[in-house]
C-alpha cells in the first residue's frame, strides 16, 4: 500500500491527539484521546495525525503487552515542544506542528519505510492538569475511560520510573485507524506515555505501529528516548 505522509497546511482543521486512539464512533466529544466520526469532523477535527474509523470490531483486540523504558537511542536530537527531547532514530518526517490550546502543542512524526512504519505523536507542555500528586494517572484513567467509551480494550494504567520526570504513567491498547498518508485502515497497536516533568509540565507521548510488532518501530525507540530537559535547556532550545 503506497504511504505518502504528508505536511498538513496551516489553519486545516485538527483531531484531538487521542482522536488517533479511539477508531469508534461512540467516542466522548472531549478529552485528548477522544474520536471524531469518519466524514464528520468536529470543531476539533484535523489532519496531523490518522483518520480513525467506525469498526466494530475495534474494541475486539487486547491491549498489548508492552512496556515503555528509558532508551539510548542513536538519530536526530529534537525538542518537539518546550521541555521534552527525543531522539529520531531513522527516515523520519516531522508534520506540521499544531496549537491546541494554551500552552499546548502538538508535533508529528512519521516513519513510512518497510514493515516497522508507525508515527509518534507529542503533546505538551500543558498537555493536561499538573498540579497533583498523581495528576499523571488521574489522565490515564480519565483517557482509559474514553478509551472504554469508544469499544476499545486498554491496558490498566501502569506507573513507571523515569528518571528527570515526577510522574510517568503508561497505557497501551490497539485498534484500527488509518495512519497519517495512508487512504486506507489498518490494525495499530499504541502506547501512550503520560509524564509531568519540575514546574508542572505535562506531556502525553503516543506511539503507534502495526500490531504486534510495536516494540520493533523506531516510534516506540523515539518514545523511549524521552527525556525531560530542566528550565535552562529548555530556554536555549
Amino acid at each position: 500500500m503506497a504511504y505518502s505522509p504528508r505536511p498538513i497546511a496551516v489553519g486545516t482543521p485538527r483531531r484531538r491527539l487521542l482522536g488517533l486512539i479511539a477508531g469508534s464512533s461512540a467516542v466522548a466529544a472531549a478529552g485528548m484521546l477522544a474520536a471524531c466520526s469518519p466524514n464528520e469532523p468536529s470543531e476539533d477535527a484535523g489532519g496531523a495525525e490518522g483518520r480513525t474509523t467506525r469498526d466494530s470490531d475495534a474494541g475486539s483486540a487486547d491491549a498489548p503487552d508492552v512496556k515503555a523504558a528509558p532508551l539510548a537511542v542513536t538519530g536526530q536530537a529534537v525538542q518537539p515542544v518546550t521541555g521534552i527531547q527525543l531522539t529520531l532514530p531513522g527516515d523520519v518526517q516531522a508534520l506540521t506542528p499544531e496549537r491546541v490550546g494554551e500552552g499546548r502543542t502538538q508535533v508529528t512524526y512519521v516513519w513510512a519505510d518497510g514493515d516497522d512504519w508507525g508515527y509518534l505523536v507529542v503533546e505538551g507542555p500543558n498537555s493536561y492538569a499538573a498540579d497533583e500528586q498523581s495528576a499523571a494517572m488521574i489522565a490515564a484513567n480519565a483517557e482509559r475511560q474514553r478509551l472504554i467509551a469508544a469499544l476499545i480494550t486498554p491496558s490498566e494504567p501502569r506507573k513507571l520510573e523515569w528518571e528527570g520526570f515526577a510522574q510517568c504513567v503508561q497505557l497501551t491498547w490497539s485498534q484500527r485507524t488509518v495512519p497519517p498518508g495512508w487512504s486506507q485502515e489498518t490494525p495499530v497497536d499504541a502506547l501512550a506515555l503520560l509524564c509531568v516533568a519540575e514546574g508542572g509540565r505535562a506531556y502525553t507521548v503516543v506511539a503507534y505501529g502495526p500490531r504486534n510488532t510495536l516494540e520493533k518501530t523506531y516510534a516506540y525507540a523515539a518514545l523511549c528516548s524521552a527525556t525531560a530537559m530542566d528550565s535552562a535547556e529548555s530556554s536555549q532550545g
